[in-house]
């Protein structure tokens, strides 16, 4: 490799982390900046629920929106946030849930105070009207026959089986209709605790002892918990590919997902197998979009993307083709995998692959969320390789070491292929026989 490492120091002043007495861990990242941008992330959802109390942490994220002691509606609540800063929002993911805004900077600590009323006092206005928005949200994952069609859930039924990875973030219906208000405070009490959150604060900064100062007086009024129950998540049970699954839905294409059991966030090759997820999903260079796209036309859209867990992860492959290429398509796709395994990418490939890796990382030194978000996520689950450890080790990755771990990633026992789409019998069988002969 020629091209000389990018040090870090370069991208961004040093960011900031320490620990509040009762456990909380805040992170700091400074820049010239309009406005302050805030998380906080917290470890829950399906990764710590059970089948029977499954969607509880999403319904949860929904409810804080609801109102707090001195603004108790959602109206009152939302006009309060808007007053402070803009675009507050909330996700719930499968083993976090994030909540963030953009806040200005003469009003940190009141933007503090009202986020942290909403994750520890929230007054659960409103039940049965979230209940309603929550099952219309159900919807968009189903078809007109009530028939499962969210290929993110199937797809990790396929990998992770019985593991609480495969929990969907929705959630268990008959649950969720009958959930209280009681269920909702006992998560709360159990879950949103410090030692299991990070608060991160970036952009537009006042000095570290005025900063502080004001997370001691909201956050740190927290109380103290360690966070043990979400400490550790079960080991995922053994996966035995090549695996299909078909669903069969009335639409115009078939929806694919093509997905290898992968290796989990602390693992020592896990930045290798995202540098190899970037060589793929690359929108220049990549041998996958130029057979799929460039020469064959199969799809409109094509992205390799990567699950990132405490105890697993995985390397999806996501297109959509008519019915009639479908075959086809599927059979390129693994024939570009296993040629990655089998022949190293030119020198020239992954020097490209690397500088556009660099040049995302300088164009999001100035985002409100994406370093601190960075150190944040590896703050909450420390197995994870550190942020600046991971900028440099992402560089010095070679040809050799991508091929190496194509050949233990590509393999048929790793294999999962779900679909979505008109189902035949025939091609089903096409594809089964396709699958069960991979690599060949």
């Amino acid at each position: 490799m020629t091209t000389p490492l990018y040090p870090f120091q370069r991208l961004s002043r040093p960011l900031e982390s320490f620990r509040l007495a009762n456990g909380l861990t805040v992170v700091l990242h400074r820049f010239d900046s309009p406005a302050v941008g805030f998380a906080f992330f917290v470890r829950a959802g399906p990764a710590f629920e059970s089948p029977e109390t499954n969607g509880v942490s999403h319904f949860l994220e929904h409810m804080l929106f609801r109102g707090v002691p001195a603004h108790p509606s959602s109206e009152e609540l939302t006009l309060a946030l808007d007053r402070v800063g803009a675009e507050a929002n909330a996700a719930t993911y499968t083993d976090l849930i994030a909540l963030s805004c953009k806040i200005l900077p003469e009003a940190v600590e009141e933007s503090l105070a009202l986020f942290r009323d909403m994750v520890t006092a929230p007054v659960f206005a409103g039940l049965d009207a979230e209940r309603e928005i929550i099952l219309e949200e159900f919807l968009e994952d189903f078809d007109e026959d009530g028939t499962l069609t969210a290929i993110d859930q199937l797809s990790s039924q396929i990998l992770y089986r019985t593991h609480p990875y495969a929990l969907p973030i929705l959630g268990n219906k008959a649950f969720l209709q009958n959930l209280t208000v009681d269920d909702l405070r006992r998560h709360l009490a159990r879950f949103f605790q410090p030692g299991a959150a990070v608060l991160c604060l970036s952009g537009n900064l006042a000095a570290s002892p005025e900063v502080r100062g004001m997370i001691e007086r909201t956050f740190g009024t927290m109380n103290p918990g360690d966070g043990s129950a979400t400490a550790t998540v079960p080991p995922v049970p053994a996966f035995r590919g090549p695996r299909l699954n078909w669903v069969d839905s009335p639409r115009s294409q078939i929806q694919c997902r093509v997905s290898f059991l992968g290796w989990p966030v602390g693992d020592p090759d896990f930045a290798l197998q995202k540098a190899l997820v970037r060589l793929l999903d690359n929108p220049s260079g990549s041998p996958l979009r130029q057979a799929m796209q460039d020469e064959k036309g199969f799809c409109y859209s094509l992205a390799v993307g990567i699950d990132a867990y405490d105890a697993a992860g995985a390397v999806h492959v996501d297109f959509s083709v008519k019915p009639e290429r479908l075959i086809d398509a599927v059979y390129e796709c693994l024939r570009v995998l296993a040629r990655t395994a089998e022949r190293p990418p030119s020198d020239g490939l992954v020097e490209h692959m690397i500088h556009q890796y660099v040049k995302g990382k300088r164009f999001a030194a100035n985002d409100l969320w994406d370093f601190s978000g960075r150190v944040g996520f590896r703050a909450l689950f420390p197995s994870a390789q550190p942020f600046e450890e991971e900028f440099v080790a992402s560089q010095q990755v070679n040809a050799r070491d991508l091929a190496r771990l194509a050949r233990r990633l590509f393999r048929p026992s790793r294999l999962g292929v779900t679909l979505v789409g008109p189902s035949c019998g025939s091609s089903y069988h096409r594809l089964a026989r396709m699958i069960e002969r991979f690599p060949g």
